[in-house]
């Protein structure tokens, strides 16, 4: 379960479906739902990509380094 900023909350479970595809479904406390699903690229790199119920769509590549 998560809390967003503005006291929002809503229900996530998420499952590797292979080595480097994680998908995961979030059901908000108003019953909207969507769809993440994240491709590990390489170490650091991953395109994301969402789709919700109500035809919201994103995606998004993301670069990530350790200091």
């Amino acid at each position: 379960m998560t809390t967003a900023t503005d006291g929002t909350t809503a229900l996530k479970a998420g499952k590797y479906i292979s080595d480097n595809v994680y998908t995961e479904i979030e059901v908000d406390q108003e019953g909207k739902s969507r769809i993440n699903l994240n491709l590990d690229l390489r170490d650091g790199l991953t395109a994301k990509g969402r789709l919700g119920a109500d035809g919201e769509t994103g995606i998004g590549i993301y670069l990530q380094r350790d200091y």
